[in-house]
């Protein structure tokens, strides 16, 4: 190989190096953008995501409430009720 040669392989490699640290110095910029204080993280998880995102719902039961669904749907969509695999009955 030639000077020429080693030249133009050494600038490639300085090149892809520099690349290189400015991708990881944009990564690392990114991430500070996303790094959360103490304070943020304590409030984000002292209130549930559906508040902090606005949604309001309605009619909602309590979660001691248990629901357990005793319908079916067959091949048309129809309800069908009394389900043979839920039962009240513990085994």
């Amino acid at each position: 190989m030639n000077d020429e040669g080693l030249m133009e392989l050494r600038s490639t490699k300085q090149r892809l190096q520099k690349q290189a640290e400015q991708r990881k110095e944009t990564l690392k910029q990114q991430a500070r953008k996303h790094e959360m204080t103490k304070e943020e993280f304590n409030e984000k998880w002292a209130l549930p995501a559906y508040l902090r995102r606005g949604v309001h719902m309605k009619d909602v039961p309590h979660s001691s409430q248990p629901f357990i669904s005793k319908y079916n749907l067959n091949d048309d969509n129809n309800i069908l009720g009394n389900n043979k695999y839920l039962h009240d009955n513990v085994d």
